[in-house]
């Protein structure tokens, strides 16, 4: 699959408490899918400089090899049919917080990413609506809920 093959490809994200997750998330024409890439720690990872680094590297694979090199360099993979996900809620961050996208897949837990790279939420809203129509949401504020948070760790999320 090559890289003009997605909607959209956001770079950066990072989910959970220690270690910290890493991951991008690529909106191709059949599925969502999330490549996860990175375990973070805030000693030997947070203060050296890892996240942007790998970040990086994980952006270069994605314009050089396209989705290939991203699934290929990751971790993990998940993989979500669209007809499987119920709303995609992108907050803006607010004045205190990273933007947030979190995609609601049924009852469990949401996926949820802080994206840390340079993020245009009202343009990926209108990027992805030919896919999610009504089912992507613009949302203001952090996006932070302690018990969403809690239930989102206990399954790996």
């Amino acid at each position: 699959m090559n890289v003009n093959n997605a909607y959209a490809y956001v770079n950066f994200g990072m989910t959970g408490t220690i270690p910290l997750r890493m991951a991008d998330l690529v909106f191709t024409r059949d599925c969502l899918v999330i490549a996860v890439y990175g375990r973070i720690t805030p000693l030997f990872g947070l203060a050296r400089g890892t996240p942007k680094r790998s970040a990086a590297a994980m952006r270069r694979r994605y314009e050089e090899d396209g989705i290939d090199g991203v699934l290929v360099a990751a971790d993990e993979v998940h993989r979500i049919e669209y007809d499987d996900v119920d709303r995609i809620e992108l907050y803006d961050g607010g004045r205190i917080a990273r933007e947030k996208i979190a995609v609601h897949t049924g009852d469990e837990p949401p996926y949820a990413y802080r994206i840390h790279a340079p993020i245009d939420i009202p343009a990926l809203a209108d990027a992805l609506s030919p896919v999610l129509g009504e089912s992507v949401e613009i949302q203001t504020g952090m996006g932070f809920n302690p018990r969403m948070s809690i239930a989102r760790f206990s399954v790996g999320r």
